[in-house]
This record gives structure tokens, C-alpha cells and sequence, in this order.
């Protein structure tokens, strides 16, 4: 009989921990889109929740038809629906990079002083740190430690800004494309949350985490390097030379025995691509056009140009950092694949250099596409987006960057806030049917009837996921988790012959709706049951009926109407 009660009390207990674990993720997105659009290409990565944390489910790719400047807003449109396409934007969280040249993200120190007071010093602080006037930015920072400073005690914190043009200019795409973000980050945010989790942010053997990462995100039409020091943003910095300045540096016109040579657009791409950063001297010609050594002569002097900036900048965090020295250096973006460049970079900067691979982060279902011939070094800033949002659900306010609007993260706020009493109802009477069944087991039952129940348990569970997977998602309350306080109330003062059939909440005022199994004192139990409810988080507990079930004349129905505080 010990052993029959052992088992009975583990399956009830397996059932609550599950239970307890499906009602922790009420409110958190089942899935998130991050979005990276740049100056050529629009990617999209989408990951979703499974069993062993998030997993990338999806990638997009699409290129930006080159377009005229008045014609690029809807061609940008079109190509966002094109990189969308496939994916449930409706049910998802949607994190999107912002940038553009002016976009920054600087490290302030600033006196340990008051939220309230925190907010005006960072803004004073921002006047002289950002590159552009304040009334033209939207602004907004973190809070990311305390720094010991003369003797006292000082808070670290990182300031993100854009101006608002390129904001509205962003949410405006969105609006076109019938989305809505629950937040835009800058650059450094989303590789931060890469790193975060990337296995190429391995730490050596011996350094005890001390490893410094810089990553040189060199798009298109912007080049950005960021240094990492455990993970954290210590210097950024906006470098002069990206990948459309290598091409344009291939269209310049060369005289030559064979004359002059002209490449066009997509020729320098082609060129760009097949030939990269010649090795070797050769006389060999590209499509009868160019020579390895008039391309080496071409776009050596930007790849010398790109050493000397990140050079400087190296030289510029060693002198902050008294002495801080980077490890190793990352390349992503369209420009990372450029053919030599890692090795030219390491051979010049002394540093070891690789490409990036932003795949390493979470596990990657079949259906994801990464294997259509596109390197992960691409989709950086949009998985780096995604396991942001992933990865705020964990930090207060405080410790998150989001430079959408103050009015729009308002709303936002207001959203998630709402917490779907749809979801709540459905968790609750499963969770009171599954207690119930678990109750039922009698001390008499034979040892193979128990196993029968054991599997019945195992069954139910499983079928609970299906009801998490149509839950309507929202963040629970950071300061007043309301309903999930009145959840967890109702499930510590159910009686053990009683469950409940249905809940209705409007506002605080709430209706419950069950049964009480067995004999004649129903009554007893059903007026224990206000009581408790009294002397918890309800006030105003009526009885509206309390009838004999039909068909069932040892079980009673019954409605009570109350009011959570």
C-alpha cells in the first residue's frame, strides 16, 4: 500500500510541475521574427519555443530591386512581404534592427543616483555624445552594472540612439506591411544577444572568461564595429569603408594596352565576388575585361583603408582600456564573404580573424532553409534580433534597449499587460480536471489498474501542450501579476472533491462554475470553500445556485460570483 501511495503522490506531483512550468509561459510569444533591413537585401530569421529552448524554424533572404531613392520606400515594402511570406506575423513577436549612419550606441558613467534623476543625466549626457542634435533622436539606454570610481561606487550605463527620421521612416515599412514591433534595436544589441549564446564566443583555456570579442559588421553601405568583453558592449564605432565601396572602387576607368575599361554595376559585383582580394599576382583577365592585378590595384587601397580604421580603433579601446587587448575579430555582413579578406586582416592586424557563423546559436530545425547555399554570416543582425526578443522576456525595463517611440512602447506596454483571460480559463480547468483525475486514485487499487492510470496521465499531459500551442501570448505583469496571483489561489483552495467547470472574469469581478462529487455534505464543503476564498485575494464571495447534477444525484453543480482585490 506504501508503494501504491508513493506512486499516486509522484504522478500528482508530475502533474502540478508541469502544470506550474505551462502557466510561468503564459504570455510569452511561442514565436519571434527578427528583421535586418539593409541598404541591398532584406533577412528575416524566425525562431520559435520548443523543448530544448528556442530553435531557429525559419530564414529568409530577398535582394532590394535597385531602385531610384524616391522609388525605394515601396520597393522595400515589397521586399519585406517577399522575406515574410511563410511566416505567421500575427502570432509573433517582431524585434527589428535599426541603423542607418548616424544610429549609435555609446558606454556612459554616471553617478548612482535615482531612476527618476538617472533619465535627465543620461539625456544631458547624450548632447555631447551623439552625433547629431537631441530633439532629432529618439533615445533610450540601460542600465548595465556598477563601476567602482574614486573610492565610490558609479553606475555603467549604454545609450542607444537614432534619429527619428529613420525610426518613423522604419515603423512606416511596418505599418505598409501589417506589422507591428514590440521593438527596434540598434546594431550592438543584436550581436550582443548572438555572442550571448554563440559557440564562437568560446573562452580560451586559462583567460576565466576574460575573452574579448570585436565584430566588424560590414554591410552594403555601412561598416560597424562593436567590442565585446564578456559579452558586454565596450566600444563602437562606425568605420568609413563597407561593401559598396569596394565595388564602386572596381568601376573605376582603367587605360591599359587593351584601352579603356569600364565596368558596369553587376560587372564589379561579379568581379567582386569571383575574384575578391587577389593573393597572387597574375595577368590572368576576368571575362576579357580586367586582370587580377588591375582588381588588386583597384580595391587595395579601401582594404587598406578598412585595416587603418579598425586599427585605430583597436589602438583607441586599448588606451580606454588601459592596456585592454581584443582576442579575436568576426566578420559578418555581405562583405565578410569577400574572398581574402580574413586572412589580409590577420596578416595585417595581427589578430585572428574568421568569418562569423551566426547558425551557432540556437538549434536549427529541418525546415529552417539554411541550406540554400547562403553563408550564416548573413543572417547576423536578424537571428541576433530574434534572440533579443528571446532573451528581454528575462530583464525589467531598466536593463532593455528598444528605441521605438515613447507613445508606441506605451502601447506596447498596454498590450502585453492585457493578459488573455481566454488563456487563463483554459489553463485553469485543465489544470483543476488534471488535479481532480490525479485524486480519484483509491488506496484499493490494484497495482495494474494504477500503471493504466499512469499512462492516462501521460496522455492528458501531452494533449495539454496542444492547448499551450492555441493560447493567445502576453508578457505577464512586470509589477502586478493580477491574474496570475488569482490562478494560483484558485488551485491552492479547491477542495479535493470539488473542480471547477468554467471561469468568466470581466474587470475583477469573476464567476466560477463546478462540481462537488459525493455524498451529503456538499454544503459543507461548498461554504469551506467561500470562506477560503474570503480570507485569500477575494472579497464579495455570493452563492448564485447549488443544485443536485442531473443524472448524477451524488454530485452537485454550483455557481459563485466574487471579486478579486
Amino acid at each position: 500500500m506504501k508503494v501504491k501511495v508513493t506512486q499516486m503522490l509522484k504522478i500528482n506531483r508530475e502533474v502540478f510541475v508541469r502544470c506550474k512550468s505551462y502557466l510561468a509561459k503564459l504570455g510569452r510569444p511561442s514565436s519571434i521574427i527578427g528583421i535586418d533591413i539593409g541598404a541591398s537585401s532584406v533577412k528575416a530569421a524566425q525562431i520559435v519555443e520548443t523543448l530544448g529552448g528556442w530553435s531557429l524554424h525559419k530564414i529568409t533572404y530577398a535582394e532590394i530591386p535597385s531602385v531610384e531613392e524616391k522609388d525605394r520606400p515601396p520597393a522595400v515594402v515589397r521586399t519585406l512581404k517577399e522575406a515574410l511570406c511563410g511566416m505567421d506575423t500575427q502570432k509573433a513577436k517582431i524585434v527589428s534592427v535599426v541603423s542607418c549612419p548616424k544610429t549609435c550606441t555609446r558606454n556612459l558613467i554616471t553617478p548612482l543616483i535615482p531612476r527618476q534623476e538617472l533619465a535627465e543625466a543620461v539625456h544631458w549626457e547624450a548632447k555631447n555624445s551623439i552625433p547629431f542634435p537631441l530633439e532629432e533622436a529618439v533615445l533610450d539606454f540601460a542600465v548595465t552594472g556598477e563601476v567602482a570610481d574614486k573610492g565610490g561606487k558609479k553606475l555603467r550605463i549604454m545609450l542607444a540612439a537614432s534619429p527619428k527620421e529613420t525610426v518613423e521612416n522604419l515603423l512606416s515599412v511596418f505599418s505598409q506591411c501589417g506589422l507591428k514591433a514590440a521593438s527596434l534595436i540598434p546594431v550592438s544589441e543584436a550581436m550582443r544577444s548572438l555572442l550571448a549564446g554563440s559557440k564562437q564566443y568560446a573562452v580560451p583555456a586559462g583567460r576565466h572568461g576574460e575573452e574579448t570579442v570585436a565584430v566588424v559588421e560590414m554591410g552594403a553601405a555601412m561598416t560597424e564595429l562593436n567590442i565585446y568583453r564578456q559579452a558586454r558592449l565596450v566600444f563602437s564605432r562606425k568605420l568609413s569603408v563597407a561593401s559598396r565601396n569596394i565595388t564602386e572602387a572596381l568601376r573605376s576607368t582603367l587605360l591599359s594596352e587593351q584601352g579603356k575599361v569600364d565596368l558596369s554595376l553587376e560587372e564589379a559585383e561579379r568581379v567582386k565576388k569571383t575574384c575578391g582580394l587577389p593573393e597572387v599576382e597574375s595577368e590572368e583577365r576576368i571575362d576579357g575585361k580586367i586582370s587580377m592585378n588591375q582588381v588588386l590595384s583597384l580595391i587595395r587601397p579601401e582594404v587598406e583603408q578598412l585595416v587603418g580604421d579598425i586599427e585605430g580603433s583597436l589602438d583607441f579601446y586599448r588606451e580606454e582600456s588601459i592596456g585592454g587587448k581584443v582576442d579575436k575579430i568576426l566578420l559578418f555582413g555581405g562583405g565578410a564573404a569577400l574572398k581574402g579578406l580574413a586572412a589580409f586582416l590577420k596578416s595585417e592586424l595581427g589578430v585572428e580573424v574568421s568569418v562569423g557563423d551566426a547558425f551557432g546559436t540556437a538549434k536549427i530545425l529541418a525546415a529552417a532553409g539554411v541550406s540554400d547555399g547562403r553563408g550564416s554570416h548573413l543572417f547576423n543582425l536578424a537571428v541576433g534580433a530574434a534572440m533579443h526578443g528571446a532573451e528581454s522576456a528575462n530583464f525589467t525595463d531598466e536593463e532593455n534597449i528598444n528605441l521605438l517611440p515613447l507613445e508606441l512602447k506605451q502601447e506596447t506596454k498596454r498590450f502585453i499587460e492585457k493578459v488573455s483571460l481566454e488563456a487563463v480559463a483554459t489553463a485553469l480547468v485543465v489544470i483543476t480536471f488534471l488535479f481532480y483525475a490525479g485524486m480519484r486514485i483509491q488506496w484499493g487499487v490494484s497495482e495494474k489498474k494504477l500503471e493504466a492510470a499512469g499512462r492516462e496521465y501521460q496522455s492528458l499531459l501531452s494533449q495539454f501542450s496542444e492547448y499551450q500551442m492555441k493560447i493567445l501570448m502576453a508578457e505577464a505583469r512586470q509589477k502586478s501579476p493580477h491574474w496570475q496571483e488569482v490562478l494560483k489561489e484558485l488551485s491552492h483552495v479547491v477542495a479535493d472533491r470539488m473542480y471547477l467547470v468554467e471561469l468568466n472574469a470581466e474587470d475583477d469581478k469573476l464567476s466560477l462554475k463546478g462540481v462537488i462529487r459525493g455524498g451529503g455534505d456538499a454544503e459543507v464543503i461548498l461554504s469551506q470553500f467561500m470562506l477560503t476564498l474570503e480570507r485569500g485575494l477575494f472579497k464579495n464571495v455570493k452563492l448564485v445556485t447549488s443544485k443536485k447534477k442531473e443524472k448524477e444525484t451524488e454530485s452537485s453543480e454550483f455557481e459563485i460570483l466574487c471579486e478579486a482585490e
